[in-house]
């Protein structure tokens, strides 16, 4: 039998999330119920607890991962890749858009991202699960009927995130962690 959660609990889960979240969540709870979350209260934990953490409870802009990341910030996240910023530099230059040129580069061999293209910018984090990669974009969208290749941003829609947050956790399995007590597996 699937927990049933009110408007009410839905804003203390998120109380700083946007309206039209919220109340995607009330009226699209069905999604998350045919994925099994709604099941048991551990997996509903951990699906909630896990985007929360990912989105800031559907309060990051425009719910994408933000890439303007300082040369200094991008040495320290990939040391194996950069000495220091003076190296990211040196790779990437200092004009516009050279974050995105190294997201590019970066992610571009990856997640399948094609070596070459901008799918390493394109595909970052996007909705409440962060779906990333073309790959991942490509899965979760056949999941719930969305061409999030086609568009990524569909992924950043209020109204979408009952159903990304379900393709998302079935696509991988996690009850299977959630029910297994696996924290760490789900996320």
């Amino acid at each position: 039998m699937a927990l049933h959660l009110s408007e009410a609990d839905w804003t203390q889960i998120f109380p700083r999330a946007p309206a039209a979240v919220i109340a995607a969540f009330v009226g699209q709870v069905a999604a998350l119920d045919a994925a099994g979350i709604t099941n048991t209260r551990t997996r509903l934990a951990y699906a909630l607890a896990n985007v929360e953490h990912e989105c800031d409870g559907y309060t990051i802009k425009n719910l994408t991962e933000n890439i303007n990341y300082t040369a200094k910030r991008m040495a320290e996240i990939w040391p194996k890749r950069f000495k220091s910023a003076a190296d990211v530099q040196a790779k990437y230059g200092t004009a516009n858009g050279w974050q995105r040129k190294a997201f590019d580069d970066i992610y571009g061999k990856r997640m399948g991202n094609r070596p070459g293209t901008n799918d390493g910018s394109s595909y970052i984090g996007r909705g409440g699960p962060q779906i990333t990669g073309r790959d991942g974009y490509a899965q979760v969208g056949a999941r719930c009927g969305l061409d999030l290749v086609g568009d990524p941003d569909l992924a950043t829609r209020p109204e979408h995130q009952p159903a990304l947050l379900a393709a998302f956790w079935s696509g991988k399995k996690l009850n299977d962690f959630a029910d297994a007590g696996d924290f760490r597996g789900c996320v």
